[in-house]
């Protein structure tokens, strides 16, 4: 994982194709072979990598969730300051 203000200066070659503006808006993931992910889908593909959140990833991608995983994701990521006083601190 790298933070967005730091893809420029650690993985140039992502950066090069990432638009900045995107990279603020939403989570990205970039796999091995280059491929680009975004937003919920990213989410999703981030959920299928661990085990105890792999059926969440098979349920997102139902086709009759599938079409609120963006919605969603964007609503969350819209209030994510708010949401994030509602759990507990980080240890």
């Amino acid at each position: 994982m790298v933070p967005f203000q730091r893809v420029a200066a650690e993985l140039p070659e992502v950066a090069a194709r990432i638009d900045p503006r995107d990279l603020t808006s939403a989570l990205h993931v970039v796999e091995p072979n280059g491929r680009v992910t975004s937003g919920g889908r990213a989410v999703l593909r981030i959920a299928e990598t661990i085990p105890r959140l792999r059926t969440i990833a098979r349920l997102g991608r139902l086709p009759v969730v599938n079409r609120l995983v963006e919605p969603l994701y964007r609503l969350i990521a819209r209030h994510r300051h708010r949401l994030s006083r509602l759990l507990p601190p980080a240890r």
